[in-house]
């Protein structure tokens, strides 16, 4: 899965990259400061979550799972800022005929209700349809989060309902 020409993707407002060693700082300092925030939609983390190890392991586990094509991972970044305002993962690769995945993102609190997801997951979900070639992305989300259920409800409603017509 990996390709170099794509492993980086830009937008108007967000570089989009793959994980790479060096980035845990940044990671963890989203982490950290989106804590509260993403509580209610995410397991709930020990203490040790929070360390540049932890976050070294993260980055570890993405990569490898770039390398084996069960996975594409992208840490968001804003362009004014250069730090990492959230995450967009297609997971659970298969491949064969169903050629599907599952999609998770998170984006951190300071940065919800602008479009910028919006904007992320167009030039993401492009890829995985264009480039990976996968026919249907599979999204989940928790009932009581709202602005995941509204996202996913006009993706669907605007044409761009997954799975992908092909």
């Amino acid at each position: 899965m990996r390709n170099p020409e794509t492993d980086r993707l830009v937008t108007d407002r967000l570089t989009l990259e793959f994980p790479a060693s060096g980035m845990a700082a940044r990671l963890l300092a989203y982490r950290q400061l989106n804590r509260d925030h993403l509580r209610p939609w995410e397991p709930e983390r020990p203490t040790e979550f929070y360390t540049i190890e932890a976050m070294e392991g993260q980055l570890d586990r993405m990569r490898r799972q770039v390398e084996e094509q069960t996975a594409a991972h992208w840490l968001i970044y804003a362009h004014d800022s250069g730090n990492i305002i959230g995450v967009c993962s297609f997971t659970n690769i298969v491949r064969g005929p169903f050629q599907a995945c599952h999609l998770g993102f998170s984006l951190g609190g300071d940065y919800q209700g602008k479009g910028l997801m919006h904007e992320a997951l167009a030039a993401a979900i492009s890829q995985v349809f264009e480039v990976h070639k996968l026919h249907r992305i599979m999204a989940n989300y928790q009932p009581t989060n709202h602005r995941s259920e509204k996202y996913c409800a006009d993706w669907a409603s605007n044409g761009k309902a997954w799975p992908r017509n092909t």
